[in-house]
C-alpha cells in the first residue's frame, strides 16, 4: 500500500507547471547583522511588492527577520508556521537584540508577526534559562513540543495550523 501511494512521487515536472526564477543571493555584510538585515530587506521588498511567492534558502534564522519585514511591508502583519527545535523568542542573545535566537521576538515587538497567528512545532530545547519554556505563552504564541508533534499525523498538524492561522498572509520556515 505504501509503495502504491508513493508511486507518482518524483514524476511531477515542477518547472513545467510553475514559473521560477533564481533571483540570486541577497547582499550581506558579514559580521554586521543590523546592516545585513537592512540589505536583505531592501533586496526582498521589491520581490514581495511584485506579488511573487518567494522561497528563501540558506542562512540561520537571523536573516528571517529581514524577509518578514519586507513581506509585512507589502502584506501587513503575518502569521507564522515555524518548524524547528528552538522558539527563537529570546529578548537578547549574548546580551544583544539581534540573533538567530531573537528573530521572532523582534518580529512580534515590531508588529510584523501577529502572535495570535503563530504556531511553532517540534520544540525540544536547548534551554538556557528557567523561563525559556514560558516565553511562547508570554508572547501569545502556540507551540507544539516534539513529543506531541511526533504523535500528530500531517493532516492533523495541518488542521491545527489552519485553525491557528486563519486566512491572512503566512510565512513558513523550517
Amino acid at each position: 500500500e505504501e509503495i502504491s501511494r508513493l508511486e507518482g512521487v518524483g514524476k511531477v515536472q515542477v518547472f513545467g507547471a510553475l514559473s521560477a526564477v533564481d533571483f540570486g543571493d541577497a547582499p550581506t555584510a558579514p559580521g554586521y547583522i543590523e546592516e545585513t538585515l537592512q540589505r536583505i530587506e531592501q533586496y526582498v521588498t521589491p520581490i514581495a511588492a511584485a506579488g511573487v511567492v518567494s522561497l528563501g534558502m540558506g542562512g540561520d534564522h537571523s536573516v528571517t527577520l529581514a524577509e518578514l519585514r519586507a513581506l509585512a511591508s507589502v502584506h501587513g502583519p503575518l502569521g507564522l508556521v515555524h518548524l524547528d527545535s528552538h522558539t527563537d523568542l529570546w529578548d537578547t542573545y549574548n546580551g544583544l537584540p539581534y540573533s538567530h535566537g531573537t528573530v521572532f521576538r523582534r518580529a512580534i515587538d515590531e508588529g510584523i508577526l501577529d502572535p495570535a497567528r503563530v504556531i511553532q512545532a517540534g520544540m525540544r530545547g536547548s534551554l538556557y534559562g528557567e523561563d525559556d519554556e514560558a516565553l511562547p505563552a508570554a508572547a501569545g504564541v502556540e507551540t507544539i513540543p516534539w513529543t506531541e508533534l511526533v504523535e500528530l499525523t500531517p493532516d492533523a498538524f495541518a488542521a491545527r495550523a489552519r485553525e491557528r492561522l486563519g486566512s491572512g498572509p503566512v510565512f513558513f520556515t523550517f
